[in-house]
């Protein structure tokens, strides 16, 4: 008779690395803040430092979600194969683990060629010109359809995005009433830019505060008052 395993282990280590992935796109959300803070205070070298330090936490957070992923991905994947056949285990289920987990740690991506990565380079260019406030590189940055001549335009009702949210997943961004609204109304919602390409269901769990946009958007706003 097969060898039954219990996977109960393996889900729920997928499930706490789903959740530590959450506050981890918060954090990226934080330290993109907190440049905007250094650049609207400091210039040139005063900000280099603390613009340096921050890039680094950036990366780190970057890396560190990078390897949750490659866990859940390989936790995942192992999982189907041994359910689907016993047999094909050779070892124990953590030694298949480990090493299947390594192997995908040593093929990650160059962290500064991550979108949050290019988003915080583009706050940060403020200091490198020496300009006095963070705006100036906020005007300049794209974040796919949803700047729309200067303005950030819910994809749902077209209109300007007043309490920004982000897709973990794509990394689009939608308006927190129009998108929740949608999801509770939509037989298997998925992200409503045109031309996505995430395909997954879409849940507000996918979905972060965005507290940088929201920043800037409340910038605008007293400017324009």
């Amino acid at each position: 008779m097969a060898k039954q395993y219990s996977f109960k282990s393996f889900d729920m280590a997928v499930d706490d690395f789903g959740e530590l992935n959450k506050l981890i796109r918060n954090e990226m959300s934080m330290i993109r803040k907190v440049a905007a803070d250094v650049c609207e205070v400091f210039e040139g070298d005063e900000a280099r430092q603390p613009l340096d330090e921050l890039k680094g936490c950036m990366k780190s957070a970057i890396e560190q979600e990078n390897d949750n992923k490659k866990y859940v991905e390989v936790a995942k994947a192992l999982s189907r194969k041994v359910a689907a056949n016993p047999e094909a285990l050779h070892g124990s289920l953590r030694q298949e683990l480990v090493s299947a987990y390594e192997a995908a740690k040593g093929r990650q991506e160059n962290p500064e060629i991550h979108a949050e990565f290019k988003d915080l380079l583009k706050i940060t260019s403020a200091a490198d010109r020496g300009a006095s406030s963070f705006q100036d590189s906020c005007d300049g940055m794209t974040i796919s359809e949803d700047l729309v001549d200067g303005h950030w335009i819910d994809p749902i009702t077209q209109k300007n995005i007043e309490v920004p949210v982000k897709n973990m997943k794509c990394g689009h961004i939608y308006d927190k009433n129009s998108i929740s609204h949608y999801i509770k109304i939509t037989n298997r919602p998925r992200c409503p830019c045109l031309g996505c390409g995430n395909k997954s269901l879409l849940r507000m769990e996918d979905l972060v505060d965005d507290l940088f946009l929201a920043r800037v958007l409340k910038d605008r706003s007293e400017k324009n008052d």
